[in-house]
């Protein structure tokens, strides 16, 4: 590793082999401007949307109160 060049990068990912390729620099992306480095707005995630498919769900949350009372009723 001590000997490689610094323009070279190697990149590992789980389940295949390693590879060696030129680093990019990512100033030069055509998108940079979408990002902050490049001027941009940060990203702000939304939270969820509605679901994509409505229904019965497969599971219920409950609270900690319904859950003492579910109890309370079983015993």
């Amino acid at each position: 590793m001590r000997g490689l060049d610094n323009r070279y990068a190697i990149l590992f990912i789980r389940g295949a082999r390693p590879v060696m390729d030129l680093k990019y620099e990512l100033s030069q992306h055509p998108a940079i401007r979408h990002t902050v480095d490049g001027g941009g707005p940060p990203y702000i995630h939304k939270g969820k949307q509605e679901p994509a498919f409505t229904g019965t769900p497969l599971f219920q949350a409950f609270s900690a109160e319904e859950l003492d009372e579910s109890k309370e009723n079983a015993a």
